[in-house]
């Protein structure tokens, strides 16, 4: 993972610089790192090689971690704190699953777990259709399937929320 995340870093750094050429006030978030592989090694390794202030939040895609935010968030935090003296705002950039028989289960869990890591997008709205028909909470066609109505539930008014959390 070394040199991945050194030469994410350098493209990290570069389109974070082109970004606030234009507009100084933009929030970046790193790319979202899955749980697959070693991404404690990544993190690490982009962290200590990209300057801070490139980046204003840690994107992670923690898919196998349903059930463990807590620990996944102190853990990006303390490796943030060793890595550059400073912790950052965690968000889970990308969560879902493509059971549908596991989705309303999986959006209880999250509920309860977005006040640990408030900031979760979820994977994803409509099916692809070209990878699989079972990720989305609406089937291509748009028609909502029995977890879209669960999940306006859980997560109506994130949105104001998200805006105000993210504000400079």
């Amino acid at each position: 993972p070394k040199e991945s995340a050194i030469t994410y870093g350098k493209t990290l750094a570069a389109v974070s610089s082109a970004i606030r050429e234009i507009d100084r006030k933009v929030f970046v978030v790193s790319a979202g790192l899955s749980d697959q592989g070693d991404p404690e090694s990544f993190v690490r390794w982009m962290v200590r090689t990209t300057p801070s202030q490139c980046f204003d939040a840690l994107g992670l895609h923690p898919y196998s971690q349903s059930g463990k935010f807590a620990s996944v968030q102190r853990n990006a935090s303390m490796l943030l704190q060793q890595e550059i003296g400073h912790t950052k705002p965690i968000w889970a950039t990308e969560f879902g699953t493509a059971s549908n028989a596991e989705r309303g289960a999986l959006l209880d869990t999250l509920a309860i777990e977005r006040k640990v890591m408030p900031i979760t997008f979820f994977f994803n709205d409509i099916d692809l259709g070209f990878i699989s028909d079972n990720y989305g909470l609406r089937t291509k066609t748009g028609r909502p399937k029995p977890d879209f109505a669960q999940f306006k539930r859980l997560f109506a008014g994130q949105a104001s929320e998200t805006r105000v959390s993210t504000e400079k």
